[in-house]
């Protein structure tokens, strides 16, 4: 594996840790918005890590820094194999984040498991691993 992408996902693998963690914890105060967070971050370094073994470029010559994870998600579904189902899922939770983080999002209990369940094929770590 190339040292970039090992290096993204290690970085995602200890952002879905924390999301873990965070829904785990005993605590309920800012539960929902750290795990979005987390999960959304985790996501989107695992798909960069996928690109970058890959040879596609996650960095943006203009600006100097990493793609967002929209530009992210299109090269994804053009280079990686994702199913339009799986992209969609994956923008469900950066929107449901988004939302969280930046209003007052309302995702309820029943909501949580089935949301985050549906992503899993998405974000699987395997998919790094090159056929041989």
């Amino acid at each position: 594996m190339k040292r970039e992408a090992s290096a993204l996902l290690d970085k995602s693998m200890a952002s879905l840790r924390r999301a873990i963690g965070a829904f785990n914890a005993m605590d309920d105060d800012g539960r929902r918005t750290a795990v979005l967070l987390f999960a959304q971050h985790s996501a989107e370094m695992l798909v960069k890590a996928a690109l970058v073994e890959k040879d596609v470029r996650v960095m943006d010559n203009r600006s100097g820094r990493s793609i967002g994870f929209e530009t992210c998600l299109n090269l994804a579904g053009q280079h990686l194999g994702l199913t339009a189902d799986q992209v969609g899922q994956l923008r469900s939770v950066d929107a449901l984040r988004d939302d969280e983080q930046h209003w007052l999002g309302g995702l309820g209990e029943e909501g949580r498991p089935v949301r985050s369940s549906s992503a899993d094929p998405a974000v699987d770590p395997s998919r790094l691993v090159p056929a041989d």
